[in-house]
């Protein structure tokens, strides 16, 4: 009879109804409590730090704007991201039961002698980290016998300052529209000692600026913004119009390298370099070095990685290349000379220590140094000229 199986059917169909009702409505169980971050290793308390240690004590200790400006990366970070996967593409081939006693990291550039091969890239406002904001920087620059590009434009202290603390330092520069502040500092650099020019040419608009002035505008202490950044280089010759240093110029192309050439002695190094052609017509035009850098992924999102660009530069022209993006170990400061770098840069690092002033970026320096030291000792080479032999291909 079908009375006879339809009831149990129903039945049945009817628990496990009431048993899903029960399993989609019964409450969530309560999520588990957050693991305890790991506490920040505080400076000068014996730990080995590593930079992510640096960062985060960084990041812990600097106003939330601040930080985003020191961090901030164009579009979604992707060209970031392409330039850690290419580093990790990289490989190197070790050898053994070699006599490494002996470690030579030293670097000479246009007649000086550095005591490793791991630079301070041109930043800005280094006053926002510290207090002692560049004189910070430049001594310990020079405690380190470490190679220091001073931005000339955007610092807090003044070029003259910088200049006595650490003699022969690089001076870096843009091309505004207004060509006499361009002259004041070549002017500058002649003056006070400086060894080099670094031409920024990967600069065509304000995109940082105005990507992190309504930050400043709404979140910063003016007191201590006004304090902080300041522009000594631009004010010592003439009062600034609402706090303009110059305009950006969009019509620029490789004549005007040529003319900057003949405006001063002193060696021009073009910086923002990442095609081989552009290398090319760099030192057709009078550049004496080439900085190989995608301005720390803060122009430009959808750029090929820098780094897979490094070793066709280096072999297309005869000029010194240096490597200035992502470098965040002596293990990418290794492959970037690997592959033909003269030396390598670092920025985001440098305003990290600074939060320790002098100290913290000799610490950083100083690992950066100790860390390639031991990569080199691992791969059984005694000098970073002899590094390219070591990649693997």
């Amino acid at each position: 009879d079908v009375h006879q199986w339809v009831v149990p059917v129903l039945l049945f169909a009817g628990t496990i109804s009431a048993a899903l009702l029960f399993v989609l409505h019964r409450p969530a169980p309560p999520a588990p409590p957050p693991l305890p971050r790991a506490p920040v290793r505080a400076f000068g308390k014996g730990y080995y730090r590593t930079l992510k240690d640096i960062e985060a004590e960084a990041e812990a200790r600097t106003p939330s704007y601040v930080w985003s400006y020191v961090q901030y990366f164009a579009g979604h970070g992707l060209a970031s991201r392409r330039l850690q996967e290419s580093f990790e593409r990289v490989l190197l081939n070790p050898r053994v039961l070699r006599d490494v006693s002996t470690t030579d990291l030293t670097v000479s550039l246009f007649d000086r002698e550095y005591a490793h091969p791991i630079g301070i890239a041109p930043t800005g406002f280094h006053a926002l980290m510290h207090p002692d904001g560049e004189e910070a920087t430049a001594r310990a620059a020079a405690s380190t016998r470490s190679l220091y590009i001073y931005n000339y434009m955007y610092s807090n202290t003044d070029a003259r300052v910088v200049a006595g603390l650490c003699p022969g330092a690089w001076m870096q520069i843009y091309l505004f529209q207004d060509r006499s502040l361009v002259l004041q500092a070549l002017r500058d650099a002649d003056q006070f000692g400086f060894s080099a020019i670094v031409l920024t040419c990967d600069h065509p608009h304000d995109r940082v600026r105005d990507a992190n002035t309504a930050l400043f505008t709404i979140e910063g202490d003016e007191k201590f913004l006004n304090a902080r950044m300041r522009f000594p280089n631009a004010e010592r010759n003439r009062p600034l119009n609402g706090g303009s240093v110059g305009e950006i110029d969009r019509t620029l192309t490789w004549d005007h390298l040529t003319w900057l050439t003949k405006q001063t002695s002193l060696p021009i190094v073009c910086k923002g370099i990442v095609n081989v052609e552009d290398a090319r017509l760099a030192e057709q035009h009078g550049a004496r070095g080439i900085i190989v850098s995608n301005h720390g992924a803060r122009q430009f999102d959808a750029a090929p990685s820098p780094l897979d660009s490094l070793q066709a530069i280096t072999t297309a022209v005869s000029l010194p290349v240096l490597f200035d993006s992502g470098i965040r170990s002596g293990t990418h400061a290794a492959k970037a000379l690997a592959l033909g770098a003269a030396a390598v840069l670092i920025g985001r690092p440098v305003m990290w220590g600074l939060v320790n002033g002098e100290a913290g970026v000799r610490e950083v320096l100083d690992h950066l140094r100790a860390d390639l030291a031991a990569d080199m000792q691992s791969l059984g080479c005694n000098t970073i000229a002899a590094l390219p032999a070591h990649l693997s291909v």
